[in-house]
């Protein structure tokens, strides 16, 4: 009988949250029912809504304070 090898990858649940929300269409969805202010900078509406959201179902935690931090950190391991 054959060896067979079996390598696992771990599979990142933000990816993929924001993937599925981005596929659905929901930051769309969002700009089109909340307008941008002038003041705004960079994200949207929507794009600032599916990052808070991805970030409250992968931490549990739903404080908009935290979600800064949190990105910065995504950002260090991604360049890893």
């Amino acid at each position: 009988m054959e060896e067979v090898a079996i390598t696992t990858e771990r599979v990142d649940d933000v990816p993929l949250l924001l993937g599925v929300m981005q596929r659905i269409g929901l930051v769309e969805i969002l700009d089109h029912h909340i307008p941008s202010h002038w003041k705004q900078r960079e994200l949207s509406w929507g794009w600032t809504a599916v990052v808070w959201l991805a970030y409250i179902l992968t931490e549990g935690d739903h404080r908009k304070s935290s979600v800064e931090e949190y990105i910065r950190g995504c950002k260090r391991r991604s360049k890893r």
